[in-house]
């Protein structure tokens, strides 16, 4: 069964997943509406999660010298927030090394991989651009290939 959107000039087509079937994944108590973006980008990943993690593990990751700059001056022990976590490989594992990690991710079978890559983080199934945390929750905030997942609409928010 498929999905179909269409959001500007791209049309979107996605074979829905069963991964939300699953259970023992923290979610927002909201779920994504189905027809917008946030829910295509879902499918699409809980669909093509471990092939996308053979394609990361192929060669070194190309943002690790970035990550590392960020996590560098951060005393031992800080609290990061990863927002669009994927599978928390390879940027959550080595987060978890030295710091907390919390990991947000749109896709439920991103966030169940993240948890068997990454136990010692928390992992939450949300919406990046709707999930709410307390004030000062976190000493770092990092992002990678996420942006471009999200409409530019949502971009200013």
């Amino acid at each position: 069964m498929y999905t179909v959107g269409k959001f500007g000039h791209y049309v979107l087509a996605v074979c829905r997943s069963r991964a939300a079937s699953k259970g023992g994944i923290d979610h927002m108590d909201t779920p994504l509406p189905r027809g917008n973006a946030s829910h295509l980008v879902a499918a699409g990943y809980d669909r093509a999660a471990e092939a996308y993690a053979r394609l990361e593990a192929a060669i070194p990751w190309p943002r690790m010298r970035w990550l590392q700059k960020v996590l560098h001056p951060l005393t031992s022990g800080s609290a990061i927030l990863d927002l669009g976590c994927g599978s928390g490989d390879p940027a959550d594992i080595e987060i978890a090394k030295s710091h907390t990690v919390t990991g947000v991710d749109v896709s439920l079978t991103q966030v169940a991989l993240a948890r068997e890559n990454v136990p010692t983080g928390h992992f939450i199934h949300a919406d990046v651009a709707t999930v709410t945390f307390p004030e000062a929750s976190f000493d770092a905030v990092i992002s990678f290939y996420t942006l471009e997942h999200m409409p530019r609409t949502d971009h200013a928010r």
